[in-house]
């Protein structure tokens, strides 16, 4: 049953409930308790088309460097997408961070600039000029490793007229799973390479602050330290280089 207002001497109604986008044929009868007359001549219609009724699917994320990642879907079927649809909002966000949106003209996009090493949630959603349709299931995909940022707050002891203890702490940025740290011990004067002191990493433990003694040095003999950290990407820029000497015998009695 239709509810009919009049307004001006003239009478309308709501049509609700109607598909997007069609065409529709409409004609009215006037009705009594001894029947319906004849209906009126039909005038036709198009309702409009409203925002997409479907989510893009299969869609899918690819890592492509430690700083972007590939995403791709499967088009709207027809049925679902309307004659005006305009593109695709790809929406992504960390685990704590905020929703970003990108604009997809095609089924795929590229985004770039992410955090090194990090788990995205992805969702995409297709859009007409009358706004966004259902976005489809959120995925999660992790950006590449990368080489380790430089270890934290390096620092030198003197042990003994011969050694040194080296500590320090893992890199601001890891940008992967750091397999080993090198400490690398050279001479002020020398000309010579630097000696490197392999550390590997337990992934299992996780220390606040790592450390190396450095054994037979020189006696009394000025030394530079530093530090570098490796992932399987390779090994990334030092710490700070620290200048300290080792102390002749009678120093340390």
């Amino acid at each position: 049953m239709l509810k009919v207002s009049h307004h001006n001497g003239k009478q309308d109604t709501i049509l609700s409930g109607l598909l997007k986008n069609v065409r529709y044929s409409i004609s009215v009868a006037a009705s009594t308790n001894a029947g319906s007359g004849p209906f009126s001549v039909p005038v036709y219609q198009d309702t409009r088309e409203g925002a997409p009724e479907l989510a893009p699917s299969s869609v899918e994320c690819t890592a492509v460097s430690s700083t972007s990642v590939r995403v791709g879907w499967q088009p709207i079927a027809l049925p679902g997408q309307g004659s005006s649809l305009v593109g695709y909002n790809v929406l992504y966000s960390t685990d704590e961070g905020a929703w970003q949106n990108a604009t997809s003209l095609h089924t795929e996009f590229y985004i770039q600039g992410l955090m090194k090493y990090t788990n995205y949630t992805v969702k995409v959603a297709g859009f007409s000029s009358y706004g966004a349709g259902p976005y489809s299931y959120p995925i999660v995909c992790s950006t590449l490793e990368d080489v380790p940022g430089p270890p934290e707050e390096t620092k030198v002891l003197t042990v003994s007229a011969t050694s040194l203890l080296v500590s320090w702490k893992k890199p601001l940025h890891p940008n992967g799973q750091i397999l080993r740290y090198t400490v690398y011990v050279k001479p002020i004067s020398s000309t010579s390479p630097p000696q490197g002191y392999r550390v590997e990493v337990n992934p299992q433990q996780n220390p606040r602050t790592y450390s190396l003694e450095v054994k037979e040095l020189s006696v009394s003999r000025q030394y530079e330290v530093w530090v570098a950290a490796r992932s399987g990407a390779g090994e990334g820029a030092p710490g700070r280089r620290v200048p300290h000497a080792t102390k002749h015998r009678g120093a340390l009695s």
